[in-house]
């Protein structure tokens, strides 16, 4: 997720079309790393009964979140310039990137 917001980062203070292409790969890389990744941690943590009920689930939950980006970025366009506006994305995912942290060193303990 850090990866994915220093992607946009980059995106929103692009100068060139080569930096915005690089940009757009690292934010790439970033937003299509971590799936995979948490969802075959949560398949440890589920019932194995009832593990791809609740991966669908979860899966359902974030997606539904995820959904809201579009409207996100809609709304406050029109109140703020863009770069505020992904700004407050980066800003997300960075906070994100801190929960998933937490929970993961509180996990281990």
């Amino acid at each position: 997720m850090v990866l994915a917001a220093g992607g946009l980062l980059l995106t929103v203070y692009a100068a060139t079309p080569l930096t915005v292409i690089l940009s757009v790969v690292v934010l790439a890389f970033g937003t299509k790393a971590y799936p995979p990744v948490m969802q075959a941690h949560l398949m440890d943590h589920f019932p194995d009964e009832t593990a791809g009920a609740d991966l669908g689930a979860a899966r359902t939950i974030y997606i539904g979140v995820g959904s809201l980006g579009p409207t996100y970025v809609g709304v406050l366009s029109t109140h703020f310039d863009y770069a505020t506006v992904f700004i407050g994305l980066v800003a997300c995912l960075i906070v994100s990137a801190m929960i998933t942290l937490w929970f993961t060193f509180e996990d281990t303990e």
